[in-house]
C-alpha cells in the first residue's frame, strides 16, 4: 500500500525510492540465502568431491567469491517510518 502524500514532493519521491530499495534488498536477501543457493552449493560441493576429492579448489573458490559478492549487495532495510519528514528549509 503506498504511503500517503506528505505534501512535499521531495519527501514523496524519497519515500518511494526507499520502498523500492527495501524491496530490492529483500529480493537480494532471498536470492543470497534461499534454499536454491544451499541446494546448488551442496550439489556442486558433492560433484567436486566426487571428481577430484577437493584436490582442485578453483571451483570452490569461485563459488565462495560469487556468494561473497552476492552477500555484499544485501544490507537489511533500516528505514524508520517514524523519522520526521522534511517540511522545507530549516531556519536557525
Amino acid at each position: 500500500m503506498p504511503a500517503p502524500a506528505s505534501g512535499c514532493l521531495l519527501t514523496d519521491i524519497g519515500d518511494f525510492l526507499v520502498r523500492v530499495i527495501e524491496q530490492v534488498a529483500l529480493l537480494v536477501h532471498e536470492l543470497v540465502g534461499g534454499n536454491h543457493v544451499r541446494t546448488y552449493t551442496s550439489v556442486k560441493v558433492q560433484e567436486m568431491d566426487d571428481e577430484h576429492g577437493f584436490s582442485e579448489l578453483r571451483e570452490f573458490e569461485y563459488l565462495e567469491e560469487t556468494h561473497r559478492s552476492l552477500k555484499s549487495v544485501f544490507s537489511p532495510p533500516n528505514h524508520d517510518p517514524h523519522v520526521k519528514k522534511c517540511s522545507g528549509p530549516s531556519r536557525r
